[in-house]
């Protein structure tokens, strides 16, 4: 029996409501947030976020309309939980920006090294996170006046208050490359997708996604 335990939302727009509903079957999400537009993006992700802290639950997992959980999908959450109890996770590791060649480089280095967790100083992606419940009120009341993307939003946090941010190797979940809903963003260019779903074995190494002045700063060293 785990010391910890789940609060799993999702967040969705009534245009993907087919896609909502498919995956609350898949994951048995305690609570589905739609909105048409009306909310915002954020707004909605808040309502979530907030939700969660109600519960009373340790953990919230907050996941996207377009997510696509893999098997067992709460019970390997719940494992991920155990090993980074602390710590904001994200459940996934895209292809597409932000750090597109460094998160590529840094996947290649996880595949030859068996690798359990990918970090990183931010957060890239929103598809499907993580977050001790505890933490919160500190994370709304630090990003609330932020008026960049919901992922951005807490990235921003995790940067300003120096909190890592634990990708699971590989990702539990996908993403399905929808057009995407939120007003005002352009067409993306390359497929919005995950480098690899699949079942982590825990205990393998831990390797850091640098950010691209990083990368320039070791060659120069070379």
């Amino acid at each position: 029996m785990s010391n910890y335990d789940l609060y799993v939302a999702v967040v969705a727009h009534t245009k993907r409501e087919r896609l909502a509903a498919s995956l609350d079957e898949k994951v048995q999400a305690d609570a589905v947030f739609m909105d048409d537009g009306t909310l915002g993006e954020w707004r909605n992700h808040e309502l979530a976020w907030k939700s969660a802290v109600a519960s009373g639950k340790t953990h919230a997992v907050i996941l996207q309309d377009d997510a696509l959980p893999v098997n067992n999908f709460r019970d390997l959450v719940i494992e991920a939980v155990e090993q980074k109890p602390y710590n904001l996770i994200s459940l996934y590791v895209g292809t597409h920006r932000p750090r597109r060649d460094e998160v590529l480089k840094t996947v290649q280095q996880a595949e030859k090294m068996k690798a359990s967790w990918l970090v990183a100083d931010t957060l890239m992606w929103g598809v499907g996170v993580v977050v001790p419940t505890a933490l919160i009120p500190e994370i709304l009341s630090t990003i609330e006046k932020s008026k960049v993307a919901y992922d951005q939003r807490i990235g921003r946090w995790a940067e300003l208050t120096k909190n890592n941010v634990y990708y699971t190797w590989p990702s539990l979940v996908g993403h399905a490359d929808e057009p995407t809903v939120v007003k005002g963003r352009g067409k993306t260019q390359g497929q919005r997708v995950a480098h690899r779903t699949g079942t982590p074995v825990w205990g393998g190494a831990t390797l850091w996604i640098p950010r691209p002045n990083d990368w320039i700063f070791e060659s120069n060293k070379t």
